[in-house]
């Protein structure tokens, strides 16, 4: 029997623990996301905040790019825009391949605010400078490889994994790439009114605003720290505890994020992004020059080539926003090579009707963008999706780093080999996306084909941690 001292002592600590109330997690979006329980609701609108500015700051970069080398700054011929690019590329990319797994270190060791303020000021210095330049090599190259190494700061943050619980990943994942596209829809849409009446030092100084806006919105509305830890799961990660990486000197960090392709689904998403970052030059930069190049050098013809290519872009952007809302639902539910395996396929057969019809007026060219705008987003949604699901939340960083680091190989190849080439024969650029991704897709569905075995494997390694 209990002495009374020993009562109030039991008691004392029941109502202690008691008062120990956990952190309530909050749901924002109409109560379809729920937060984790170190976030509140102000730093998710934070992080739609940066998305919408980053979608609508990197959208126009490629085109304004454009405008810039073919003004009295620097005046360079259409004949060698596609080997100017290429030499810039040349100089840019490879910084960026390097960089990503070390940004990816450095937000995972100093914390994603310090990172994302840093990235959001450095890239608006940058941004306001650029259009005021007059040399290519070395003062524009310079300052890009700058900007792209500053706003990988705000790109690599795995805000998302952050933020976001576990079972409510795929529809944060797909409603911020919404966001993102809608930012991409609103500076699209507002450089093409502003090429009208302004200068183009003066359109780098309003998107230089927005990005100073960018950088408010993270000093309020961005929380602190260095990273959330998730609690474990059920569902099986398919890798082994033991063999998750560990921290340690640069090199280390980046071969633990390597390791992380012990997983499986990280080996797709390091694919479907090696793809994903061979296609955007081409699907842009080098496709405005495709276009350009069945239309003459008066004003009426240039204007129509960019009437039409402004059309081409609009078409692709209703099948996105279709895949991007309808799959951030649908991830959680179904297997996500039912993403992935269509968005390759669609890629490949989209820029092989491009090659065929060979005549941008053609209505299959319309079709063409819209399976590329519905491809590009089914790999953003599942790739989101697995980086945040199958990766632990303080190594996610390295894994973001390397998923960089792929997307700049395929950035490499496309913009590189895609720019001297287009020169020599338009379509050889797509004819070697083609071979590339067709070789990643044989992959992919042996991986699919594959995928009962490691399954299985997985979580027999669970249940028995010893037979590792």
């Amino acid at each position: 029997m209990l002495t009374m001292q020993q009562s109030e002592e039991t008691f004392g600590d029941d109502l202690f623990k008691k008062s120990e109330v956990e952190p309530k997690k909050e749901k924002v979006c109409f109560g379809l996301i729920e937060l984790s329980k170190e976030t509140k609701v102000k730093h998710f609108y934070g992080l739609l905040g940066i998305f919408l500015v980053t979608g609508l700051v990197t959208s126009v970069q490629d085109t304004l790019l454009t405008f810039l080398l073919t003004s009295d700054n620097f005046n360079i011929q259409k004949s060698d825009l596609g080997k100017t690019f290429a030499s810039i590329s040349l100089f840019v990319l490879p910084i960026q391949l390097i960089a990503s797994p070390i940004v990816g270190l450095f937000i995972d060791r100093f914390g994603r605010k310090p990172m994302i303020l840093i990235g959001t000021l450095m890239t608006t210095i940058l941004y306001v400078y650029t259009p005021y330049l007059t040399v290519v090599f070395p003062d524009l190259v310079i300052c890009l490889c700058l900007t792209t190494i500053f706003a990988s700061f705000v790109l690599q943050a795995p805000l998302v994994g952050d933020y976001i619980d576990d079972n409510y990943k795929g529809r944060a994942a797909g409603i911020l790439t919404l966001t993102l596209k809608l930012g991409a829809i609103a500076g699209e849409t507002l450089q093409r009114n502003l090429l009208k009446v302004v200068r183009l030092s003066m359109i780098y100084q309003i998107f230089g605003g927005f990005l100073a806006t960018g950088f408010l919105i993270a000093v309020f509305a961005i929380r602190p720290g260095k990273y959330h830890i998730n609690i474990p799961k059920q569902q099986p990660e398919l890798v082994a505890p033991d063999q998750q990486p560990q921290s340690g000197s640069m090199l280390q960090d980046f071969i633990g994020g390597l390791k992380l392709a012990r997983n499986p689904w990280v080996v797709i998403c390091f694919l479907i992004n090696l793809v994903s970052g061979i296609e955007a030059p081409i699907n842009s930069t080098i496709f405005y020059l495709w276009v350009k190049s069945f239309y003459g050098d008066t004003d009426a013809e240039k204007t129509a080539a960019n009437v039409r290519i402004a059309s081409l872009v609009l078409y692709s952007q209703p099948a996105s926003f279709i895949v991007l809302v309808g799959g951030n639902f649908a991830i959680d539910k179904i297997s996500k090579f039912f993403f992935v395996l269509p968005a390759v396929l669609m890629h490949i057969l989209g820029f092989l009707i491009q090659i065929i019809v060979e005549n941008p007026e053609s209505w299959l060219m319309d079709i063409s963008q819209i399976m590329q705008g519905a491809a590009a987003s089914a790999i953003a949604v599942s790739s989101a999706f697995i980086i945040n699901r199958y990766t632990p939340g303080e190594h996610r960083g390295k894994a973001i780093g390397v998923l960089g680091t792929f997307m700049a190989v395929g950035g490499i190849v496309s913009n590189v080999l895609g720019g001297f080439l287009f020169d020599e024969q338009r379509n050889l650029p797509y004819i070697i996306f083609i071979v590339l991704a067709t070789a990643i897709f044989a992959i992919l569905v042996c991986l699919f084909l594959s995928y009962p075995l490691w399954k299985k494997k997985a979580e027999g390694s669970r249940e028995n941690p010893a037979a590792e």
